[in-house]
């Protein structure tokens, strides 16, 4: 590579000699290296009488002769600043990296400081943020400091290779690099680089089918049978909250919210409405059609959620939003799970969202996919497809299980 000099700056006025139809034209930065010659516009356009070519300004004559010359002296000055930014990066700087779009932003910040203030401002859920602010802490500790043109596949591969020494599990890994994947892919949506330099083209994760615990309908059924003491009246919550999951596949978040404005009445029987916190979709869910075993007159989450009923006749109308579960931790409630499992010797490490997924594991086999994915309320068919995979699996462990 040749020694590369410094790039000089200068003004240059109506460069093609052809004014417009309103007799103006563009003054624009000369920028010259080693032969090479490149043209950036200031987006300042005026008439010849009002441009000083001795000065390189725009004449006190023109009304706007203030705010030109800044515009003129600033574009100017953001090409000198970029390239002092890339030679105190790399040492030095070819003409043909000047990037016109880059100059345009107020600053030059590194990615990690664009992703920092990127989800510093983004709209999402607490828990979201929190996932990728994990990312962005990961990337920290790979590197302090990473810059748009460190952005490269090698990049990502070797941030690969730093997530895989750290012995995280590949799906792990698969979640930082999404969340990395969707920061630069912002980053390309507002100029900070060029989409055909997106690393993520070129790059694909490994990923693995993680292990997803439900339980069987027998599993469910042993659950239902537990018997609770007067001194267990705290399980016998749990026991109940986690079997409403298991019969309607209401998400936590929803389901630790239903109150009994929730419910309504109708002559077929108890019908469930909400909206979903996380989607903001709403579900009319009719628990009188769930799980109704033949010869039964009410179905189990009818039954289920009739009991609460009950208990809250009588109730002021004021104490109606009150939760019908008392409202539970999720922590709370996966430790006092892996109690109940206990006690009908289920050996499966049970967890407040196992029972949204034996309701789709179980119901996959009996509905059709559209219906499960809105009863589900997934935006897409590709994760009700995932509980398809297991019901084939449940299938095929019940079958080994049959003596011939």
């Amino acid at each position: 590579m040749s020694y590369l000099k410094k790039i000089k700056y200068r003004l240059t006025y109506n460069r093609t000699g052809i004014l417009n139809k309103d007799g103006t034209a563009l003054v624009q930065v000369y920028a010259y290296q080693n032969g090479k010659s490149r043209y950036f516009s200031t987006d300042v356009w005026v008439q010849p009488q009002h441009w000083d070519n001795a000065q390189k300004s725009v004449l006190p004559s023109h009304p706007n002769s203030h705010i030109f010359n800044d515009r003129i002296r600033e574009k100017k000055g953001r090409l000198e600043k970029f390239e002092l930014h890339m030679l105190n990066r790399y040492g030095h700087f070819h003409i043909d990296r000047l990037d016109d779009r880059q100059v345009k932003k107020d600053d030059f910040p590194s990615f990690t400081k664009f992703y920092e203030e990127q989800l510093e401002d983004a709209p999402i859920r607490k828990g979201a943020k929190k996932n990728q602010r994990t990312t962005y802490n990961k990337i920290r500790a790979f590197r302090k400091e990473i810059f748009f043109e460190d952005l490269t596949y090698g990049f990502v591969t070797s941030f690969d290779k730093f997530l895989r020494k750290q012995g995280l599990g590949l799906n792990t890994i698969n979640k930082h690099h999404r969340n990395l994947k969707k920061y630069i892919r912002i980053a390309i949506r507002e100029d900070y680089l060029e989409v055909n330099l997106d690393p993520y083209k070129k790059f694909r994760p490994a990923s693995e089918e993680p292990h997803r615990i439900f339980l069987s309908q027998e599993e469910v059924n042993k659950i239902e049978s537990i018997e609770f003491g007067e001194d267990e009246k705290s399980l016998e919550r749990v026991r109940d909250f986690f079997l409403a999951a298991c019969w309607t596949g209401i998400r936590f978040s929803d389901l630790n919210a239903i109150n009994l404005n929730n419910l309504t009445e109708s002559k077929e029987g108890l019908a469930l409405h909400l909206t979903a916190k996380k989607t903001s979709k709403t579900l009319r869910l009719p628990l009188y059609l769930l799980f109704k075993e033949q010869f039964s007159e009410i179905s189990k989450p009818e039954a289920l959620f009739r009991k609460y009923l009950n208990q809250r006749k009588g109730m002021p109308e004021a104490l109606r939003s009150i939760p019908i579960f008392g409202g539970i931790s999720n922590q709370y409630l996966n430790r006092r799970l892996k109690i109940i499992a206990e006690k009908v010797n289920i050996k499966k490490n049970l967890s407040s969202h196992a029972g949204r997924r034996t309701f789709a594991t179980i119901m996959a086999t009996k509905v059709e996919m559209p219906v499960l994915q809105k009863l589900l309320q997934h935006s897409t068919l590709d994760m009700v497809r995932i509980y398809v995979r297991l019901s084939d699996k449940q299938i095929i462990n019940e079958l080994q299980k049959v003596n011939w």
